[in-house]
């Protein structure tokens, strides 16, 4: 785990990069953009952002549209700085997971023994305990997939393009194919009628 002073200096470290984003996204943005209309939130934006929170959590919890947090994104994943301390945050985060699969190890046993034992224990507790655990290791989880882009789907487009003779002989040679196949039969009229 990272000390307190440690944890206040990788603050410190982002909201410098941060600001130094920001401004660079003002020098060429447009006048209406967030960054310049509201440097704060975009700050703020950015900084949930950088530390793996998700688009939908932002536009449900804070009213962010999707394309703001995705213009948003664009700009830190162009800054080299942002993205070393991306990788910084994503190592506490492994960090955290780390003590806190430890934990939830050593819970996990206590409850084992505890009901082996028989002891008078409040079980319910201890259950919510390690449920609790593990929910927050899925939020950091979670967080860290997005930090690292494994959560970010890759849609790849291939276009084939054929020249027009080749497509009128491909179907010229299907429709030859069916007429091969094709069986004749007779068809008798009935004039009884």
């Amino acid at each position: 785990m990272q000390s307190d002073e440690t944890k206040i200096e990788l603050k410190e470290r982002m909201d410098s990069a941060l600001k130094e984003t920001l401004v660079q996204a003002q020098s060429y943005s447009a006048p209406q953009a967030l960054c310049n209309q509201n440097p704060e939130k975009w700050m703020y934006l950015a900084s949930q952002l950088a530390q793996g929170r998700s688009r939908t959590d932002l536009f449900k919890k804070e009213n962010i549209s999707h394309i703001t947090t995705r213009r948003v994104e664009a700009e830190l994943a162009a800054s080299p700085h942002v993205a070393d301390l991306k990788q910084e945050l994503s190592v506490q985060k492994i960090q955290n997971l780390q003590v806190s699969h430890e934990i939830r190890s050593k819970l996990n046993e206590e409850l084992l023994n505890r009901t082996s034992e028989a002891k008078d224990i409040d079980l319910l507790d201890l259950g919510k305990l390690i449920k609790e655990l593990a929910v927050a290791d899925k939020v950091d989880l979670g967080d860290l997939l997005r930090m690292r882009g494994d959560t970010a789907q890759k849609i790849e487009v291939t276009h084939k393009t054929v020249d027009f003779e080749t497509m009128l002989k491909a179907a010229q040679e299907a429709r030859d194919k069916d007429l091969k196949s094709a069986e004749v039969i007779e068809v008798e009229e009935d004039n009884s009628v």
